[in-house]
């Protein structure tokens, strides 16, 4: 039963994921749609396959694909970001520094896979589960960008012009992020991935894409 709930909820990301890549091509300005369209196909092809890991029995595609797994690191921030921007509504900012973070976000998960390399192991219910081999760096990067996320949101909600609502939705997603991934570092899990969280920002980068008009 769990695994078919597991099967579900990755199918639901992935296609509410390409619906938000339909809505941001229609709505977005030109710079957050590409900003939005590399972030979001780059997850898709992460969940996809997560969902493969899954379904198949092949180790040797899995290997191949297993670099894409852990993209969640970088991406799920910078997901955070953009609809960070979208929120504040601060024409000053350029968002011009939200690439720059992509460049560097990017780069970081590339030295992580080269220092600390992934382990493929086996679990009877879900398929491969890919996870890196010393967790505890790229884990505690992870928690420290998400969490300075979380606060530069915070301070950003009494900003003049700022969308109050959407920004406090948003430090609550990802405070609840956090926390998630804190309670499934020790242990306490349902699925062989962090998922909630992830899907609450999702859903905040959806409300923060219909704002536009």
């Amino acid at each position: 039963m769990l695994n078919f709930a597991y099967l579900l909820t990755l199918i639901f990301i992935i296609t509410f994921i390409l619906y938000l890549i339909m809505i941001n091509r229609n709505k977005c300005p030109k710079k957050v749609k590409i900003f939005f369209n590399i972030t979001f196909v780059l997850l898709v092809i992460r969940y996809i396959t997560v969902l493969l890991g899954t379904l198949i029995e092949s180790q040797s595609i899995i290997y191949i694909l297993r670099t894409m797994v852990l993209l969640n690191y970088s991406l799920i921030p910078l997901v955070a970001l953009g609809t960070a921007y979208i929120f504040l509504r601060n024409e000053d900012t350029k968002f011009d520094y939200n690439f720059i973070f992509m460049l560097i976000l990017l780069l970081l998960y590339v030295g992580e896979l080269y220092l600390y390399k992934v382990n493929i192991s086996i679990n009877n219910s879900f398929g491969f589960i890919i996870n890196f081999k010393d967790s505890l760096t790229p884990n505690l990067i992870y928690l420290i960008v998400i969490a300075s996320i979380a606060i530069v949101s915070l301070l950003c909600v009494d900003k003049p012009f700022c969308n109050k609502w959407g920004m406090k939705l948003l430090t609550i997603s990802l405070m609840l992020t956090i926390a998630e991934f804190i309670l499934f570092l020790g242990g306490i899990k349902f699925f062989p991935y962090p998922l909630i969280g992830e899907i609450l920002i999702l859903l905040m980068s959806f409300k923060a894409i219909k704002t536009f008009k």
